[in-house]
């Protein structure tokens, strides 16, 4: 036994890193720790554990000869380069370090994921602590616990998190992921403990009242169809008309009047301050973008050029996120960053298409299946990408490592185990 699987796979390290994962949801707990966040304490010890493995093996898992690394450096480039001639080029060069941290959570999840565990201890730690999150929020939406958690004044529950689109994107990502677990759970415990967190995490979704939230739940509904319609034969659908009927029964009788009427202002013809705010965001990230169409005005200037503009008056409110990850990039690197992060994107896409394609070929159906529920999982991520910034979102970063570790796997006769 090598002295890297001895250190990398070592129950203690692996329950390190999963501990690590699972914190994800808890954002206001996990700042609360004195000293540093107790996710950075984690991430510090497995960068030691880390070292130790480069010292003693003296070689990096495959994982890090991946497509993505050319990207990345591209990435930062432009990014460094926007900064340098940005006239915010102090706070510029110091919002870089979102980059850094990003790219170092990626790194860790190179380091300690392997094939075993996004089959079986990824889906399991994710739902569950993401479940837990939305739990706490239902509680508080569902049963008037205002002391869990409040939102801006208003009664929108976010959890242990910090923002009700925060709490739906979480619930929104690991539903297609249980979704996989549910349909191959062979243990009647486990099935009832998965079709439980998906129930609980639509019991989020509804909590946080977003609209971006009820959208992209619907997205996926559809997405999981398509997916798995080989799925629907007769005996499975009766299961389903059960379901959908329950579903109804449930939303006549426990969801209050006011999640209605927040969603119906999306066809309103009045738009309500939030979506008009929102798209007063686009129109001066594109004003931005035309002034400095090249490289940008600078990596975290948005928020400056929003004070700047006449909408940041007329909303009386100072700087302000771009509320959209894709007018982020664009205001902060211009065209040509843009064009480097849709490349990104594009090949983790790729990435994951051609590894359950490859299991296709192989006859493997369940990791076919575990294949679509990632790429549901990324797709939806990033379509939410239009509604806020998911630079710095882990999960957002995790899919990232995830279809480099789910290639390597795909295309190799082995399994990662042996080796990260």
């Amino acid at each position: 036994m090598s002295s890297e699987k001895n250190i990398l796979v070592h129950p203690l390290s692996q329950s390190i890193y999963f501990l690590l994962l699972s914190t994800i949801p808890f954002y206001r707990w996990r700042q609360a720790f004195p000293v540093l966040p107790f996710d950075w304490i984690l991430a510090l010890i497995l960068f030691i554990i880390i070292f130790i493995h480069l010292v003693s093996s003296k070689k990096l898992p495959p994982a890090f000869l991946n497509h993505l690394n050319i990207w990345f450096i591209l990435f930062f480039l432009v990014n460094l380069v926007s900064s340098l001639f940005s006239e915010f080029r102090d706070t510029s060069l110091l919002a870089m370090v979102v980059l850094l941290q990003a790219y170092g959570f990626i790194v860790i999840n190179l380091f300690f994921l392997n094939e075993k565990s996004i089959v079986k201890q990824l889906p399991l730690v994710l739902g569950l602590s993401i479940g837990l999150n939305s739990l706490i929020a239902s509680l508080g939406y569902f049963f008037g616990m205002e002391y869990l958690n409040t939102y801006d004044g208003e009664f929108l529950t976010i959890g242990a998190t910090v923002g009700a689109n925060g709490l739906a994107t979480m619930c929104v990502f690991i539903i297609p992921i249980l979704f996989y677990k549910l349909i191959y759970e062979e243990k009647p415990g486990l099935f009832f403990l998965y079709l439980s967190l998906i129930l609980v995490n639509i019991s989020g979704i509804i909590s946080s009242q977003s609209r971006g939230g009820f959208l992209h739940l619907i997205l996926i509904i559809l997405l999981i169809v398509i997916f798995n319609r080989h799925r629907f034969q007769p005996r499975f659908l009766g299961i389903l008309v059960s379901g959908i009927a329950f579903g109804l029964i449930v939303v006549g009788t426990v969801i209050p009047d006011s999640y209605f009427d927040r969603q119906k202002s999306l066809l309103a013809e009045e738009k309500d301050l939030s979506l008009r705010r929102r798209a007063a965001y686009v129109r001066v990230g594109m004003q931005s973008f035309l002034e400095n169409p090249i490289l940008g005005t600078g990596t975290g200037s948005f928020p400056f050029i929003w004070a700047d503009s006449r909408e940041a008056m007329f909303f009386k409110m100072e700087q302000r996120p771009s509320h959209n990850v894709y007018i982020q990039v664009l205001v902060d690197t211009g065209l040509i960053g843009l064009l480097i992060y849709l490349g990104l994107l594009l090949q983790v896409f790729r990435d994951i298409l051609r590894s359950f394609q490859q299991y296709e070929l192989k006859g493997d159906n369940e990791m076919k299946a575990l294949g679509l529920a990632y790429l549901t999982s990324f797709l939806v991520i990033c379509s939410y990408g239009l509604i806020r910034n998911i630079l710095d979102d882990k999960l957002f970063i995790l899919i990232i490592s995830l279809s480099q570790v789910f290639f390597l796997t795909a295309f190799e006769k082995g399994s990662t185990d042996d080796t990260a």
